[in-house]
């Protein structure tokens, strides 16, 4: 061997015993606090974690977290046996902020047994000067998710993967869930256990905190979407996308809403929710008022399928469409809400009355086709024609131009986003555009992301959306298990106008994926703005920026 052989020999072994090695791991347990690192990633929890009061933890993107299955405790309950495993409890402070790019995760350190959580998951105590804040994070298999009492707590653009995976705000003065992406949330034969009684796992569960918005969530998995516990203040439930992927055995609600004081402030609007659920929404005292809302659900068990059950005299249900359910709206005990400009379109009854002694008069300006407005007198403006939606079996509501419901909506309501009189539905038909205008020749008036075609699609399908002004564009195509599968235009700064673009099928790394369900995202946020959501904790989202999905469905 020559001298500079062996020298380039002797440097090398230097290398390998003084270099970090290519893969380590960091082992943490008990008291933490400070900042978790992306290069002492991934780090394995070995016992229970608790960020103390008055402390921090900061964790980077990139970060991995990975719990130790260590069984703690068990309860035996009605249920049977609840085992508790190890938490992240944080009474201070906890800021976890990923990237699109490089995500956090709080994820299981190895497989659990089916049907079985991992760890507790993430418990904040008592935080209420700070507002702990999760973004772009994954968490799976843990037992409760993110669950918080007396807290300020934000989560955006985050996946929760599992069978009992949630977010629960109880107790705590703000709690903003936006813009996230969950499965599973079933629990065999577990019932969660409070003093108001025994509900279901559930997506999202809020409870007895001051305001609380819920904004573009999608949730797609057997069990509640989203539960209200009641007692909240400001209640807001937005624009989120909820589908039961289940049979409807367990008769799960699309939105549950137990509201116990009659002048909360709830506001149910923009959602759609599909899928196998006993109810897509579920009322059980209070009032609320229920607008713009798409219901349309499909259980073996008819009687079951009722897209807005039990609302009280206080509640108002506006702008809404209720299309091939069982029964649209189902009333107990002379409860007669408000129902005006709602469009019911092949539902088995429009609405159903049980127990009630007189014909409900608050009906007006509604559009029921076929059956007629089933035990109510159907007021003034009231009509039985076909709505002509665009496509509403593959999940398109617009109305066609020659729709009757458009300006059919009450005159007193406020004007459509056109500023013409207001129409019936969920969806407005915006008169100062046309859907099949290839051009970018007019000014729209607000974000829209229109049905992709043709749905269901083969080998190819065209995408649509529309800006009012110049915004950055984002366009996501997710999986039913919350996985991004492929992107377009990511961030991008577009003028006003109409914009399409082709999916041929394909993931990121341009393999052809499989057959099934894919959902679209389509985000669209103000250039001008950094994050989303201000100091003051209120979401910037309006008719010119946030978020729109839709269902795509390839076949193969």
């Amino acid at each position: 061997m020559n001298i500079n052989a062996f020298l380039r020999f002797c440097f090398f072994i230097f290398l390998l015993l003084s270099a970090r090695p290519l893969y380590s791991q960091t082992h943490i347990s008990g008291i933490i606090s400070g900042v978790l690192h992306q290069e002492d990633s991934p780090f394995i929890v070995d016992s229970t974690l608790e960020v103390p009061a008055g402390d921090s933890l900061i964790i980077e993107p990139g970060v991995e977290l990975r719990f130790k299955r260590v069984k703690v405790d068990s309860i035996y309950t009605p249920a049977g046996w609840i085992y508790t495993y190890i938490w992240l409890e944080v009474y201070g402070t906890i800021i976890a902020e990923g990237t699109e790019t490089d995500s956090i995760r709080f994820i299981a350190d190895e497989e659990p047994p089916p049907g079985f959580a991992s760890y507790m998951g993430i418990k904040i105590e008592n935080s209420i000067i700070d507002t702990n804040h999760f973004s772009y994070i994954h968490m799976n298999h843990s037992y409760h998710g993110i669950l918080t009492y007396f807290s300020k707590l934000v989560v955006e653009n985050s996946s929760f993967i599992g069978f009992f995976n949630r977010v629960d705000g109880r107790d705590s003065s703000i709690v903003f869930v936006w813009n996230n992406e969950g499965s599973g949330g079933k629990c065999n034969g577990c019932l969660y256990f409070e003093s108001i009684g025994n509900i279901n796992i559930a997506g999202i569960i809020v409870r007895y905190t001051q305001y609380a918005r819920i904004l573009d969530n999608t949730y797609m998995g057997e069990g509640d979407g989203i539960h209200d516990g009641g007692g909240n203040g400001t209640l807001i439930i937005e624009g989120n996308y909820l589908e039961n992927v289940g049979t409807g055995e367990d008769e799960y609600t699309g939105i549950n809403l137990y509201q116990y004081v009659e002048d909360d402030s709830l506001l149910v609007t923009e959602n759609i929710i599909t899928g196998a659920y006993y109810r897509g929404i579920g009322m059980y005292g209070g009032g609320a008022t229920i607008s713009k809302n798409i219901i349309s659900i499909d259980i073996e068990d008819d009687w079951g399928e009722m897209g807005i059950s039990d609302p009280t005299i206080e509640t108002v249900i506006v702008n809404n469409n209720l299309v091939d359910n069982y029964t649209g709206i189902y009333i107990m005990e002379n409860n007669f809400p408000t129902i005006k400009n709602n469009i019911f379109y092949e539902n088995g009854y429009n609405i159903y009355c049980a127990y009630t002694t007189t014909p409900g008069t608050t009906s007006s300006y509604n559009d029921y086709y076929p059956g007629g407005s089933g035990c109510f007198i159907q007021g003034e403006g009231d009509i039985s024609e076909n709505p002509l939606f665009v496509d509403w079996q593959n999940g398109d509501y617009h109305l066609q131009a020659n729709s009757p419901c458009i300006d059919a909506g009450d005159p007193n309501s406020p004007l459509d986003p056109d500023s013409t009189r207001a129409d019936m539905g969920a969806l407005f038909y915006d008169q100062s555009v046309s859907i099949d205008d290839e051009k970018v020749s007019f000014l729209p008036t607000g974000f829209r992301l229109h049905q992709n075609t043709p749905n269901p699609f083969n080998s190819q399908t065209t995408i649509k959306y529309e800006l009012a002004v110049v915004s950055n564009v984002s366009l996501f195509i997710y999986n039913i298990l919350g996985d991004v599968v492929k992107t377009f235009e990511m961030h991008q700064r577009k003028v006003p106008g109409l914009y399409k673009l082709v999916w041929d099928g394909r993931d990121v790394r341009g393999v052809p994926v499989g057959s099934g369900v894919y959902l679209l995202k389509l985000q669209i946020t103000d250039p001008s703005v950094s994050g989303s959501y201000g100091s003051s904790g209120n979401i910037l989202t309006d008719q010119f920026y946030g978020t729109q999905i839709i269902k795509i469905l390839l076949i193969k």
